[in-house]
């Protein structure tokens, strides 16, 4: 009797949690496509503007190196694995992106335009690659279907 009853309270302490695990995963995935919209592809337009044309001034520069910090600060926040996502590939992505973003912030910080070119293309494929394994529209489709 007491283990159908210990039984019994498992099931309702689930049934309970589920829609808050739920929320809290869905939080997790909206939160990354919050990111992308307020900090990433902000800071990501700057830096390859800077890349097809070198800043002619300081004040470029400095935009780029903000930006380039940007990216690093974005790739920090996406280290942990959303829920839903696999853990592999998304790590690996997120590893990609964090390697191309300090690459980028090194060039930029010494106004290197060849060596920001080169981060440019490696920035780029870590961007082309996470969103070939998680689709942006894919992604805030299971966003918006989760209550």
């Amino acid at each position: 009797m007491r283990k159908k009853l210990r039984r019994a309270e498992f099931a309702l302490l689930l049934l309970l949690l589920l829609p808050a695990l739920v929320v809290a995963g869905a939080a997790k995935n909206n939160a990354v496509l919050r990111l992308m919209k307020a900090k990433v592809i902000p800071a990501s337009t700057v830096v390859f503007e800077a890349a097809a044309e070198a800043p002619a001034n300081g004040a470029g520069w400095q935009a780029a190196l903000q930006a380039a910090d940007a990216l690093a600060a974005a790739a920090e926040e996406l280290k942990p694995t959303p829920r839903g996502f696999a853990a592999t590939p998304w790590q690996n992505d997120v590893a990609a992106f964090a390697d191309a973003a300090r690459a980028t912030r090194q060039a930029v910080a010494r106004r290197d335009a060849a060596a920001l070119e080169a981060s440019n293309g490696a920035l780029y494929q870590s961007c082309e690659t996470c969103h070939t394994d998680y689709p942006p529209r894919a992604v805030s489709a299971r966003v918006s279907a989760r209550p």
